[in-house]
């Protein structure tokens, strides 16, 4: 993290010595956001790996957000009538969107009911969120970056599927939401 503050700072420092009205603080805010999007978040998650239950917290939350996507993209194909929720993402319709919410609420349920999961419940409620509401809104973000750039796919590292960024925009913000709800819970436990 330390690495990352340096980075950050530099670049804050940058536009005081390079001042340009109309492109220093644009480019500021892109640099920031770089560090934040491909440095601090993905840090986030490998973080994780401290918490108790790592590699069955991390591998839950990659699970939940196959299945949000799954419901979501199922249920809208099938019975989505309201799409262009989102300018960014014109395809997608509110019922996808409300179907893919809703779904870790009825994995997570099946799970504690059938007492298969050895995760604990609050840890299965709070990755049900992440992959429910922050996975999908991590599609989005990555949506608005590629339409931004005009760009159909981030990549062509994995053809077919719109590039790497498509495999882990959910999981960048999904993971980055859980490792903070971790963390906060945590020292809220130990007080």
């Amino acid at each position: 993290m330390c690495i990352i503050w340096l980075g950050v700072f530099i670049a804050l420092i940058e536009p005081l010595v390079n001042w340009q009205e109309r492109e220093s603080v644009p480019r500021l805010m892109a640099i920031v956001f770089g560090f934040v999007y491909t440095a601090m978040m993905p840090a986030m998650i490998v973080n994780i790996a401290r918490q108790d239950h790592p590699q069955k917290i991390l591998l839950a939350l990659i699970l939940m957000i196959w299945i949000v996507d799954t419901v979501a993209y199922f249920v809208g194909m099938r019975f989505g009538k309201k799409r262009n929720i989102t300018p960014v993402s014109p395809k997608k319709s509110r019922e996808g969107f409300i179907a893919g919410g809703l779904a870790p609420i009825i994995v997570v349920f099946i799970l504690y009911v059938s007492g298969f999961s050895k995760i604990p419940i609050l840890h299965m409620v709070l990755i049900g969120i992440a992959a429910g509401i922050f996975g999908q809104l991590g599609d989005l973000l990555e949506s608005m970056l590629k339409r931004f750039c005009k760009v159909k796919d981030s990549s062509r590292l994995i053809p077919g599927h719109g590039g790497m960024l498509d495999r882990t925009d959910s999981i960048l913000l999904a993971g980055s939401f859980l490792y903070t709800a971790l963390t906060i819970l945590g020292k809220a436990w130990l007080r």
